[in-house]
C-alpha cells in the first residue's frame, strides 16, 4: 500500500466517541471550523464541552453483549458490574444557549465501496434545533440537507442514521464509470435554544441505545 493509498482511508474515516482527552488533536478526524459556519451562512459558534458520564443507570444508553451470559449488560449487571466502575465514557455536551457545530474532514470517492457506509450519530436533547449537511464537492454553494428537525425529548435518548446511498450525490459517483473522484464533508449544526441543552456521542458508531423513561 502506497502513502496516498493510507491517506485515502484515514480520510473516509468518520468514526469519534469522544473518550479520549485527545480527541481534537488525535483520535478523530471532527472538529470545529468557524469558517466554514461563516461561510454557509451560520453566525458565531460555541464549542462543546467534554463530560465524563458517572450515572450508569441514567446514562449508559447503549448494549453490549456480555461475554458469559450473551444478555445486554443491563439484563446481567451483577456479573459487570465492574464494567461501570472502571470503563470511562465520555460524550459532548452543550449546556448554554447558542450555535454549536462539527465539521467532518474533507473526503473524497474515486471508485466503489466494498460496504456502502452508514452515517449517524447518538443523541439527547431539549429545544435544540439539528442540521445535517452534505457539502457536494466540498462547496459551500452546494449544501445537501438531510436532516432538519427540533430536538426536543429531555432523558430520551436517539439515534440519527443514514445510508449514504440515500445521498445522490455520492450514489451516483460510486456508479459512476469511469471513475470520477468526488470531494464532499459532512456539517453537523445545532442551535440550542432558550432553556435548552444537547448531549452528542459516537458520532459514525451505529448503536443499539438502551432508552430510559
Amino acid at each position: 500500500m502506497n502513502v496516498i493509498e493510507i491517506l485515502y482511508l484515514v480520510e473516509r474515516d468518520l468514526q469519534c466517541d469522544f473518550n479520549s482527552p485527545f480527541w481534537l488533536e488525535q483520535d478523530c478526524s471532527w472538529t470545529y471550523n468557524q469558517g466554514l459556519m461563516t461561510s454557509l451562512g451560520y453566525g458565531p459558534q460555541s464549542k462543546f464541552q467534554r463530560e465524563l458520564v458517572t450515572d450508569a443507570t441514567d446514562h449508559f444508553y447503549w448494549r453490549r453483549p456480555d461475554a458469559l451470559t450473551g444478555k445486554p449488560l443491563h439484563e446481567s449487571i451483577v456479573l459487570n458490574l465492574s464494567y461501570f466502575l472502571i470503563s470511562d465514557n465520555h460524550w459532548m455536551a452543550a449546556h448554554h444557549e447558542g450555535e454549536y457545530h462539527f465539521a467532518s474532514p474533507a473526503m473524497f470517492e474515486n471508485s466503489d465501496r466494498l460496504f456502502y457506509p452508514h452515517f449517524g450519530f447518538a443523541y439527547q436533547g431539549k429545544n435544540t434545533k439539528v442540521k445535517v449537511v452534505f457539502l457536494e464537492d466540498n462547496d459551500v454553494t452546494k449544501p445537501v440537507e438531510v436532516w432538519d428537525t427540533l430536538v426536543d425529548e429531555p432523558g430520551v435518548w436517539r439515534y440519527f442514521g443514514k445510508n449514504l446511498t440515500e445521498v445522490q450525490f455520492l450514489n451516483d459517483n460510486w456508479n459512476a464509470s469511469p471513475a470520477v473522484t468526488k470531494w464532499w464533508r459532512i456539517v453537523l449544526y445545532f442551535r440550542v435554544e432558550y432553556h435548552g441543552y444537547f448531549y452528542i456521542d459516537n458520532i459514525g458508531n451505529q448503536l443499539t441505545l438502551l432508552v430510559h423513561q
